[in-house]
């Protein structure tokens, strides 16, 4: 009788299908066979040395998913047996924690059973083993099948299994999985090993013929699903073409760069136009083709038999793998070796590696190469808004143009092709000499045209050079000069930095380049972009301009944007300046301009009634409009030839993909000049925003920025990229901050911000406006004399109303343009480290500045009539480095503080009562005070806070009146009151 080890498949309720050795006597004639044992930890030593190598080591796996063992590894402290636990283990908690270790175990068994002749059976409760119950193990793995049938109205899928190129269904089929990931499972009495899938994934085809996927979802189907699929598995289609491409293999040697940039062989598998590297990649490559509704998909496989003689045959000739893809010379001496070894290598085995079938490709070298020195001549010419380099090389005795050089420098490539077939090898340093000049150059034919705002660019070149351009030297000497006196109307009243600024945009409008005045908040931008006005307004009435031809109106065109150089002729032009801007300072430029420079003639372009006429914009000075109108009226507005395009608040245009960056950079004119506070708001692309609209190219286009700036400096913090970037745009941007000019300012520097309301805004006070002048018109009739408090009241309402609707209707849902005026300037101020004071009369107003703060996660101080403890409330403001703004209700924080941390004040909602407000003021504005102090005024355009302001200019201390309920209309006439109201 002979005794054979078996593996019995058993099936638990709790734990699933489970692998059990046992012994078992076999008879030949019998249907079933006796078992002698299960083996376990105390039968095992009886028949240990009966078994093989291969069965122990069976045992020991299965043995280690033994219920003592499982007890061991996955009780509780409350277990106290193996009995205990098991009869207390819930079924998921099972699936969850212990068939996962189990189905490891399995896939380990098995892979060993798959080598060796041990037979399996299902074993029931019996103490025999059933002949008819044997699993045939597949010593092969199975293969996974997609059956994919591609109709007219929808797609159907299958998978079936092929074993031993038999393709096996799976539909109906009995099955009992042993392991899902490795997938080991058993169908209908075969124990199949799957590589490629998990259990998983079969199984909706033992029930289902097929799976559906809807006409509408099919393309995407085909893309996301089918295409990696068929790549990975082995697919029969239908309805549609898989092709199996068979394209000439080809092995390519390439000299190259390794990681670490020394040279390096790279090798490559050419398959028809496909390329795989040696050591990685996938095995198969498929692409799919869409005509209509029609697929096609086109199956390369690797042949990897070849590919690795191809590597023996080149480790043979004596390269070794570096790291990856890259080979280099066996038991080089030196680190780093030079291109000398390389081409003896390459002059020893050029012979046997072209028998092989290598195909030889170098970066630096090719098959004959000339060592000869490479010699530049150079010289540079002006003209208009360029410099013309010509330059030649000569190599050998062979001469070409030096913008022949373009593509090897920008793809640094150092081997040049001769005219005799020899390759001659470039300097290295020539690769970082010039590079910069063929970024940012443009060739016309043997030219190198470069643009003068790129004066930097060639300085860097030519620096220290005997080719230096005079015209060069000239251009920044001129830049560096400070010395053109300002419009004598704004001589007097411009301070010394002031000056300065003026000169500087002078200087850049001479050479035709654009600027970017970038001064803190409170400098001066506009009083200094006034001077430039008035001294360009004033020379272009003295001198013609040369202008493109084909101009069709009498103002100047904007230069051409293709490379060729544009025809001009001289003539004479009118002068228009359009100034665009934020809605909210449109008011402050006109009374600026009224105010410093009244020659000027003002046309303000906004609201409904606007002019859809060049010829009315032509006859003033200056164009007043805001970046909402030049993005709606673009169209219009792209048909002018301005003279100066003007962008207050700048950083309006950061974003390269919005309409107002597009609509702006239609806009024509000969010179332009940008203001901003905040140049730089989030991302370096701010700025390329701005001087691409000041100097279109200057940082090339938007993803030539990105990879060579934006992405090097904001992501590595790439120091060289930090210090190209400052040299090719400081001559463009002036920045001076409030401690730069310390010396230059005055104590305190004071300030209206005038805001536009809101549509919804506006509507909700001309209704309450109304109903208010109503109510008074009939209380100034009333004999009793209670018009005073009526009149207050209503007043009251409005200025709320000015501030935010919200302050007086809850249910409000619309904006405030002076809340969000104010928002944008505690922004700014805060983002470069100011302190402020917020004064508002309401505290209901401080409240929605409160509840900003308080979403956008700032630190801030508060104080009403309410609050306690004062002092420890002052004390936080002054001496907390991150607590930035200190709201104040006016009449409990007017008097008797001490804030000198503050370098800023703003007040929200005068009712210009001047004591009062110098009062508040004063709480930064006095002794141990050691900075300047800036004050703003926000002012509602259209609504009582503007009327009164004007009355207050005309009455002196007509605030204070209004203070005192009882005086009130001592000093207003009926029609002055009703004209608040109007």
């Amino acid at each position: 009788m002979e005794r054979t080890f078996i593996i019995g498949i058993i099936k638990d309720k709790l734990l699933g299908y489970i692998a059990r050795p046992f012994i078992i006597q076999k008879h030949q004639n019998k249907g079933y066979y006796p078992i002698e044992v299960q083996l376990n930890e105390l039968s095992i030593s009886k028949y240990r040395d009966e078994l093989s190598e291969e069965q122990l080591k069976i045992y020991e796996i299965i043995a280690e998913y033994s219920d003592n063992n499982l007890y061991k590894i996955f009780k509780s402290k409350k277990d106290k047996s193996p009995k205990d636990y098991f009869n207390k283990l819930k079924k998921e908690d099972a699936d969850k924690n212990i068939r996962p270790f189990i189905e490891k175990k399995h896939a380990k068994v098995f892979d060993i059973i798959r080598k060796t002749n041990t037979e399996v059976y299902f074993k029931d409760k019996h103490k025999y083993i059933n002949r008819d119950e044997r699993i045939f193990v597949e010593k092969n793995p199975a293969k996974t099948v997609f059956n994919i049938i591609k109709g007219t109205e929808e797609t159907h899928y299958s998978l079936s299994i092929n074993q031993n190129e038999k393709e096996i269904s799976l539909l109906g089929k009995s099955y009992s999985i042993l392991s899902n990931n490795p997938c080991r499972i058993i169908i209908d009495y075969h124990l199949f090993s799957f590589e490629d899938i998990d259990s998983k994934k079969l199984l909706p085809f033992f029930k289902n013929e097929y799976l559906t996927i809807p006409k509408k979802n099919e393309k995407a189907w085909y893309k996301a699903f089918a295409l990696p699929n068929i790549k990975k598995f082995k697919v029969n289609p239908v309805g549609f073409e898989i092709k199996k491409a068979t394209p000439k293999k080809q092995v390519v040697l390439s000299l190259e760069k390794d990681l670490s940039g020394k040279p390096a062989f790279v090798l490559k598998f050419q398959y028809g136009d496909n390329i795989f590297f040696a050591k990685h990649g996938q095995d198969v490559k498929v692409d799919m083709d869409t005509n209509g509704e029609r697929y096609k998909f086109i199956k390369i496989e690797r042949d990897r038999k070849w590919e690795k003689q191809k590597i023996k045959e080149l480790e043979s000739l004596g390269l070794q793998v570096s790291h990856v893809n890259f080979f280099v010379l066996k038991n080089h001496k030196n680190e780093e070796f030079d291109k000398d070894e390389l081409l003896d290598w390459l002059k020893k085995n050029h012979k046997e590696l072209s028998s092989k079938g290598f195909i030889i490709k170098q970066e630096y070298l090719d098959k004959t190469y000339n060592f000869a020195s490479c010699n530049l001549s150079m010289k540079t010419e002006e003209y208009n808004d360029w410099f013309d380099i010509q330059a030649e090389i000569e190599i050998n005795g062979y001469t070409f143009p030096f913008v022949k050089l373009k593509k090897y420098i920008l793809k640094n490539i150092r081997e040049i092709k001769l005219p005799d077939g020899t390759y001659g090898i470039l300097p290295k340093e020539w690769f970082k000499k010039f590079s910069e000049l063929f970024k940012y150059g443009e060739i016309n034919k043997e030219q190198l045209w470069i643009r003068k705002h790129h004066f930097k660019v060639i300085e860097d070149t030519f620096k220290r050079s005997e080719s230096y351009p005079e015209a060069l030297q000239k251009l920044i000497d001129d830049l560096h000069k400070r010395d053109k006196d300002p419009p004598s109307a704004l001589e007097p009243i411009l301070r010394n930095y002031q000056k300065t600024g003026y000169c500087w945009m002078y200087v850049l409008q001479q050479h035709n380049f654009g600027g970017c005045l970038a001064d803190d908040m409170g400098l001066g931008k506009t009083i200094q972009t006034l001077a430039l006005i008035l001294q360009s307004k004033k020379e272009a009435e003295e001198v013609s301009f040369n202008i493109p031809e084909k101009t069709k109106h009498k103002q100047l065109n904007l230069f051409s944007n293709t490379n060729a150089r544009p025809t001009t002729k001289e003539t004479k032009v009118t002068l228009t300046f359009l100034i665009v801007m934020p809605t909210s300072l449109i008011y402050n430029w006109q009374n600026e301009i009224q105010k410093f420079s009244p020659e000027l003639s003002i046309y303000k372009h906004t609201g409904m009634n606007r002019t859809d006429s060049l010829d009315k914009l032509y006859k003033y000075d200056v164009v007043l409009t805001t970046y909402g109108i030049v993005r709606n009226d673009y169209e219009f507005l792209q048909k002018a030839r301005f003279y100066y395009i003007i962008l207050d608040e700048s950083q309006y245009i950061k974003n390269p993909s919005s309409k107002i960056f597009k609509a702006v950079n239609e806009l024509n004119g000969k010179y332009k000049l940008v203001l901003t506070g905040t140049p730089i708001e989030n991302s370096l692309s701010d700025l390329w925003s701005q001087l691409h609209f000041l100097n279109k190219g200057l940082l090339g286009n938007y993803n030539f920025f990105r990879n060579e700036f934006l992405i090097p400096i904001e992501k590595h913090n790439n120091k060289q990229k930090q210090e190209k970037l400052k040299t090719i745009v400081n001559p463009f941007i002036m920045r001076r901050t409030k401690h730069d000019v310390a010396k230059e300012l005055p104590e305190k520097t004071e300030q209206t911000i005038y805001c536009e309301m809101t549509e919804e805004q506006h509507s909700l006070y001309d209704t309450e406006k109304s109903k208010i002048r109503n109510n008074i018109l009939d209380y100034m009739e009333n004999p009793e004399g209670k018009a005073s408090l009526h009149i207050l009241d209503g007043l009251s309402k409005l200025r709320q109303i000015a501030n935010h609707p919200l302050m007086i209707e809850k249910d409000y849902q619309g904006d405030s343009g002076k809340f969000t005026e104010i928002k944008d300037y505690l922004e700014s101020l805060i983002s470069e480290g100011h302190k402020i004071l917020v004064f508002s009369s309401y505290k209901k107003h401080l409240k929605l500045v409160e509840k900003y703060f308080q979403n956008a996660g700032w630190n801030y101080s508060l104080l009403t009539g309410k609050t306690q403890d004062r002092h420890h409330v002052v004390d936080q403001f002054q001496k907390q480095k991150d607590n930035k703004v200190f709201l104040i209700q006016i009449k409990a924080g007017g008097f008797g503080l001490n804030l000198t941390a503050a370098d800023y004040v703003m007040i929200l909602d005068p009712w210009w009562n001047p004591a009062v407000e110098e009062q508040a003021v004063n709480r930064a504005h006095r002794i141990g005070q050691n900075k300047k102090v800036f004050v703003y005024r926000f002012i509602s355009v259209g609504t009582v806070e503007e009327k009164i302001q004007k009355l207050q200019s005309e009455k002196g201390r007509l605030a204070e009146n209004f203070i005192t309920k009882t005086q009130i209309l001592n000093n207003l006439s009926k029609e002055q009151i009703l004209e608040l109201f109007r």
